[in-house]
């Protein structure tokens, strides 16, 4: 048998793999309700809310041990199934990572689990020890014996023990299953440090037809890849690649969008162009940035040889020249452009429906566009509270355009939603964030208004009772919200938020009402406070809670396109949701 080779100091990492991907199964557990404080795991950490749903997970786990998978004949391309679910084992690049990391966002509890395949070569028989670090469950066998199931199972925070393994001279089999319940977003990940002295080596095994030199060579090529320009404003986007081999490569080149909560169901098909680059070529001309949509995205690079793919992810932003050269002192013709963006260029969501009812196009793909979603909705998805309010906007403020069987769809999930944690639920979605506990408040505010002579399903209230207690929320939430201000200081990614929620309520009460003064006197506190702390249209400040595609994605941030439409600074963009509800009276 033929391998790939690299070499395991003292004090490196075990970071070379066969792997199988994840495999998923949604769970479903006992409706329970839950307890905590707004704002508080700022402080103290995501644990401090446990879902009780993991409790339950974990009770169950740990009388079960996964089951060991045999991976000692597995090659790079032979499907291994679990839960009924067939992936195909790949080779993993770290690509600077010292472990194996499968994080992600996951809108329902759901169950993940992967296996991780390697032989650890010694040149003669010894105990050597490790430290391991994790998270999530992680089960080792060693040439078929189970070594450990170390399963601290604490939410998204990171644990580690020592491990000794009695290595025999020559091949070892090393498999390690990883697992853990996402409860939305979630660390999973593990480090195998080498604490030993002498030196082992990774070997991976491939098929004789395999050049391992040149293997080895397209990971170097793919280690020193990067974009010349931290912005492409239309023109053409240039990957720094060098072709050091000497042959002309065949490149693969995968777009798609940074945003991961933009549609609550799965919608369109990531972009693919396959490239030639002649030996000896330190550029690749991959598009005019035009001729995609402008946001925030991801480019997954790959090469192969013989069947074995070799990826890395970088990212970068594309920005329209003509979206920055917008100039209108017309504060509503600034949100008419804005709206007919979302409609050109958005994602097929709620936000793109209500600009399309607004503008007065295409009324059946607006609701379509409803319908498709309204089930995510339904499911109490995580994040459903950022596409709720919307719909319950267009309920409202379009309640004369709409189809009575859309009217009954949207009545029928009001009914039956998850409006706050002392409601009961099996669901994962986070309500103790600023941003997620007003959303949730005002989407109960205004169910509880247009719906008060029904029952509600979930906390057995009247539409009177519910709308009396989000009431009550609501100015417990403004109360802190005027003594502590934005705890998500600054954030770009999480301003536009506030700004939904607040410009929807605000919209949507009158004047008379004291939550619309509230809403209003927000609004203003955000307004100058994003008018001060900005430089040409762009935060230029320290900010708290943020993703990589706001600390690298200045020019695509939901807050530059905010600065335009409020004072004609900064520019539109893709991040256009926040702008919906501010079609009307703001």
């Amino acid at each position: 048998m033929k391998f790939i080779e690299y070499p395991l100091q003292a004090g490196k990492y075990i970071n070379r793999f066969l792997t199988t991907g994840i495999y998923t199964k949604e769970q479903q557990f006992s409706k329970v309700t839950l307890q905590g404080k707004v704002n508080e795991w700022l402080k103290k950490g995501f644990a401090i809310h446990e879902n009780l749903c993991r409790k339950e997970f974990v009770d169950e786990r740990q009388k079960n041990i996964p089951e060991y998978v045999d991976l000692s004949t597995t090659m790079v391309g032979d499907k291994i199934q679990i839960f009924e679910q067939e992936r195909s084992v790949e080779m993993y690049f770290p690509f600077g990572n010292v472990g194996l990391e499968s994080s992600g966002f996951y809108f329902v509890p759901t169950y993940l689990r992967s296996y991780h395949y390697t032989t650890l070569w010694s040149d003669e028989e010894r105990t050597s020890d490790f430290n391991i670090y994790t998270c999530g469950g992680m089960t080792i066998w060693l040439n078929g014996v189970l070594v450990t199931d170390f399963t601290p199972f604490d939410r998204n925070n990171v644990h580690s023990t020592k491990l000794s393994l009695d290595l025999k001279s020559g091949k070892n089999d090393l498999v390690i299953c990883l697992d853990d319940l996402a409860e939305r977003d979630i660390n999973v990940y593990f480090q195998f440090e080498y604490l030993g002295l002498a030196s082992l080596k990774m070997k991976l095994p491939v098929n004789n037809q395999v050049d391992t030199k040149k293997l080895h060579q397209y990971e170097m090529i793919l280690m020193d890849i990067h974009f010349e320009k931290e912005a492409y404003i239309s023109e053409a986007v240039n990957l720094q690649i060098e072709n050091s081999s000497h042959e002309t490569i065949e490149v693969a080149v995968t777009t798609f969008p940074a945003e991961s909560v933009e549609k609550l169901e799965p919608t369109g098909i990531p972009k693919t162009h396959v490239y030639q680059l002649p030996r000896g070529a330190k550029q690749l001309e991959l598009f005019h940035s035009d001729d995609i949509s402008p946001g925030y995205g991801y480019f997954m690079t790959t090469l192969w040889h013989e069947g074995i793919q070799i990826k890395r992810k970088i990212g970068n932003q594309i920005v329209r020249k003509e979206l920055l050269l917008l100039n209108n002192k017309d504060i509503a013709i600034r949100k008419e452009q804005a709206l007919t963006l979302i409609t050109n260029e958005g994602v097929d969501n709620v936000y793109k429906a209500a600009s399309l009812f607004h503008l007065k196009r295409d009324y059946e793909q607006a609701e379509n566009i409803i319908l498709s979603e309204i089930g995510g909705v339904r499911k109490r998805k995580d994040c459903s509270d950022f596409h709720f309010v919307i719909i319950l906007y267009i309920y409202h403020t379009y309640f004369d355009i709409i189809s009575w069987h859309l009217k009954d769809v949207i009545e029928d999930v009001m009914k039956g939603y998850r409006y706050w944690i002392d409601e009961p639920g099996d669901d994962v979605m986070w309500f103790f964030s600023e941003n997620h506990a007003l959303l949730f408040h005002i989407c109960q505010y205004l169910a509880g208004s247009y719906l008060s002579d029904a029952t509600f399903s979930n906390s057995g209230l009247t539409g009177t009772q519910l709308k009396a207690k989000a009431e009550g929320l609501l100015d417990e939430w403004f109360e802190h919200f005027f003594s502590e201000f934005i705890t998500e200081w600054n954030s770009s990614a999480y301003i536009p938020v506030d700004v939904l929620g607040l410009a929807t309520l605000y919209n949507l009460t009158d004047e008379s009402n004291a939550l619309h003064e509230k809403a209003k006197k927000s609004l203003d506190m955000i307004s100058y406070c994003v008018s001060v702390k900005q430089h040409k249209g762009l935060m230029m400040t320290t900010f708290g809670r943020t993703y990589e595609k706001e600390l690298k994605g200045n020019y695509t941030a939901g807050t530059t396109s905010l600065l335009y439409v409020l004072f004609n600074v900064g520019h539109l963009n893709h991040a256009q949701r926040l702008h919906c509800p501010c079609v009307g009276k703001l």
